[in-house]
């Protein structure tokens, strides 16, 4: 394959698309996200990260979904993370959901800009960016999980 190969006849290079590219992402890391509720020490917690999992699992499952994740989950989320008596495999378990929850916030907040703004604006090119960098980020993370 040559650079010829990927001239489009708008004499572009092809783009990727990002939202399907984080939504197949989503639906793969999923499972990090689905344990995260057995991990929690309160019962408060644990009920607080449920409501972030039903609401991870509508990013990847309805298409251009732009509702934000619950802010008490995230709390609930942050703070199990940020207990110091956590063993390191759950504390390990707890980032690997994290960064999966990372770039389905991104995934929302680009649909948000794309419904917004349109495409091609310089705000939904920036969402663009930060969905790109919190796949990438994540990729790396969980890549050996």
């Amino acid at each position: 394959m040559t650079s010829s190969d990927l001239i489009v006849d708008s004499g572009s290079v092809p783009e990727i698309d990002v939202a399907d590219m984080a939504t197949r992402l989503l639906r793969d890391w999923c499972k990090y996200v689905r344990r995260l509720p057995q991990l929690m020490s309160t019962v408060e917690r644990k009920r607080a990260v449920r409501d972030l999992v039903v609401w991870y699992e509508q990013v990847y499952e309805q298409k251009e979904f732009a509702i934000d994740a619950p802010i008490q989950g995230l709390d609930a989320l942050v703070d199990e993370l940020s207990h110091v008596a956590v063993p390191l495999d759950v504390h390990a378990a707890l980032a690997r959901g994290r960064w999966a929850i990372r770039v389905a916030e991104e995934l929302v907040k680009w649909w948000s800009c794309l419904h917004i703004y349109g495409e091609c604006t310089p705000p939904t090119g920036r969402a663009t960016d930060r969905l790109e960098l919190a796949i990438e980020g994540a990729r790396r993370q969980l890549v050996t999980a």
